[in-house]
């Protein structure tokens, strides 16, 4: 205990030691302050905006974008991430290249029970439907 603080006492009388001891009075002139406060406009960095074709380059200080505007600067299919839900942020290789997926029995009634619904939910809305073609 008395070893870490005579320890945190010389290290504190270090930093002591280290501040500057000014025996005159600070100065206030108008000069000073106005050296010390003013800001200048030509240290800082400016935004520099490029455009090359199809693109638009920004280079900020800490920043490097490249915006492309034109298709052949889209990104790859499946290396964007879309945020559609789960599994979608990869593509599908069987989609890619057209290939028909096995499925079972069950699966083939699903999906003929779903196109049977969907034709007769069109039905009914062209049974609806009031089209008036008036004659000019």
């Amino acid at each position: 205990m008395r070893i870490t603080f005579a320890l945190a006492a010389l290290l504190f009388a270090g930093t002591l030691m280290a501040q500057e001891s000014s025996t005159t009075s600070p100065d206030y002139s108008r000069p000073t302050l106005l050296r010390i406060l003013s800001v200048d406009h030509t240290a800082q960095e400016e935004r520099r905006v490029d455009f090359p074709f199809g693109a638009v380059r920004i280079e900020g200080r800490s920043t490097r974008w490249l915006i492309g505007y034109l298709p052949f600067l889209m990104p790859l299919s499946g290396s964007v991430n879309t945020g559609r839900g789960l599994g979608s942020n990869f593509p599908d290789p069987f989609a890619l290249t057209n290939t028909q997926l096995a499925y079972g029995p069950r699966t083939w009634r699903d999906q003929r029970a779903m196109s049977r619904e969907l034709r007769r939910i069109e039905s009914e809305e062209k049974k609806r439907a009031k089209i008036k073609v008036s004659p000019e």
